[in-house]
């Protein structure tokens, strides 16, 4: 979603939503203009051109990119990763779900569902889609989630 532009050499961590997660570091090359594809169309910029920064293996096709600063740390939770961002921010993880008709992306400050959500965004996949998604996946307060 949109933030500050991203200057060229940005380090971001791609993560993967499926489970089991996987993990890339990549940087961002240049911003890119909206070329009008299906993509751009479902989903708001700003674009980036990135490239692998940890081999030679292909970017993912689908995957959260968060910018992370210096050399954070990550580590595997489960299937789950957990990234540090900053002493605010030190267990960041990332989940998706499908709706009827798209796809949410979420960040949480922890345990998805339970934690605060620090980030949504929203994918119209342009189909009727099997709902995965909870109730905490798609709230647009973004805060913290119902004690149970």
């Amino acid at each position: 979603s949109a933030g500050a532009p991203l200057p060229a050499g940005t380090r971001l961590t791609l993560i993967t939503p499926r489970q089991p997660q996987t993990l890339q570091l990549a940087r961002v090359i240049s911003e890119s203009p909206n070329d009008g594809d299906d993509v751009s169309e479902r989903t708001p910029g700003p674009y980036y051109e990135i490239a692998r920064v940890d081999g030679n293996q292909p970017l993912p096709e689908l995957a959260i990119a968060v910018a992370v600063p210096g050399n954070s740390p990550a580590s595997r939770i489960g299937d789950t990763f957990s990234l540090w961002l900053s002493a605010d921010l030190p267990d960041v993880r990332a989940r998706w779900c499908a709706s009827y008709e798209g796809i949410h992306f979420t960040l949480w400050s922890g345990e998805p569902l339970k934690a605060k959500r620090i980030w949504h965004a929203y994918y119209s996949a342009g189909a009727n889609l099997r709902p995965t998604c909870e109730a905490g996946d798609s709230r647009d307060d973004g805060g913290e989630a119902p004690s149970s």
